[in-house]
């Protein structure tokens, strides 16, 4: 029955439409290729990089990485992102991990379960910035950046960061 009911604004749409179809605009379009590409059998890893460029090309964002929440709550995990260059890439390896004590904007959303923009309006406070050896790592400096919550049924499981460090655009 729920499945119905989410595709009658669907099919009250087509059948008003002259001819009862309608072609899928752009946005639905890509949605349809990653539902194919999640078919395949790709790693987790590999499924969640397909979904991030696809969201990110929606967004219009350079580049979107997803942190999950370590079980114990003290870290967060790197576990894919898309848009990266080559040198941000490297400069972050792979399963980086970076404690919530030295994670700062980051460990607040994941505290306050809100989003956070940063940007010349919204200036990051000194203290919320990524505690040493994190501050180093190239992927993560960025002036600009947007961090949301990835919640499901009450639980925090992890965050998406974008930013537009290389168009260097709001």
């Amino acid at each position: 029955m729920a499945s119905r009911r989410s595709t009658d604004p669907i099919r009250a749409r087509a059948k008003s439409e002259p001819g009862g179809t309608k072609k899928p605009s752009v946005g639905v379009e890509r949605l349809l290729r990653v539902s194919v590409v999640l078919q395949e059998a790709l790693s987790l890893e590999e499924q969640l990089a397909h979904v991030l460029d696809a969201a990110r090309e929606d967004v219009g964002v350079d580049r979107l990485l997803a942190w999950a929440a370590a079980p114990e709550g003290d870290r967060l995990i790197y576990v894919a992102s898309s848009g990266l260059s080559e040198d941000d890439r490297l400069s972050l390896g792979e399963r980086t991990e970076i404690a919530l004590a030295k994670a700062g904007a980051m460990a607040n959303v994941y505290r306050s379960k809100t989003p956070l923009v940063v940007d010349e309006t919204h200036p990051l406070a000194t203290y919320s910035r990524l505690k040493p050896p994190y501050s180093n790592i190239k992927t993560l400096r960025t002036k600009s950046f947007v961090v949301v919550p990835i919640i499901a049924r009450g639980r925090l499981l992890g965050l998406l960061v974008a930013d537009n460090k290389y168009r260097r655009t709001p």
